[in-house]
């Protein structure tokens, strides 16, 4: 099975004011709509058609969910400088995978690859980047290794119930 989805992952808890949140990341009018496990958070649930995004806290970092979740850069700049954000795609289907690290409001790091081929390299490479499996046929679980280094590890985010939002 491979995943079809992508996150935002910022170091800062914003659970105070969730739809706020995610307007100052480009996504207005978010309304709740209940809460889900994180099998569903992650795109493997069925939503139907709407497009929406899960958001939960976890070990003070707010963990942002979705099928496809394409931040506002000048956004994530302005998060970076409160906390740590970096943002994944991970999409099976077109073997399409990668990851952006903004740290005190800049972009540290950036790549994207499909079909084995670089789309985006941006930045020196992590020296968490570095110590990940470097396995280029299991590009998830190089991802979710980066992630668990330099933010939350996919165990503590799998522990956790989301609160589901639906993007207009």
């Amino acid at each position: 099975m491979s995943w079809h989805t992508s996150a935002v992952l910022i170091g800062v808890d914003r659970s105070g004011d969730v739809p706020a949140f995610l307007e100052e990341l480009g996504f207005p009018g978010a309304v709740y709509l209940r809460s889900v496990d994180f099998e569903e958070a992650t795109g493997l649930g069925d939503f139907g058609s709407a497009l929406t995004v899960a958001v939960a806290t976890v070990d003070g970092w707010t963990a942002l969910w979705g099928p496809i979740l394409v931040a506002d850069q000048e956004a994530l700049l302005r998060a970076s400088e409160l906390g740590p954000a970096l943002t994944l795609i991970m999409e099976g289907a077109s073997d399409t995978y990668g990851f952006e690290l903004f740290r005190d409001g800049a972009k540290v790091r950036g790549r994207l690859e499909q079909a084995g081929q670089i789309i985006y390299d941006e930045g020196e490479p992590l020296s968490e980047e570095l110590e990940v499996v470097d396995d280029p046929a299991d590009w998830e679980t190089r991802l979710f290794d980066l992630m668990g280094r330099v933010a939350v590890p996919i165990e503590r985010l799998s522990e956790v119930e989301y609160d589901l939002y639906e993007l207009p």
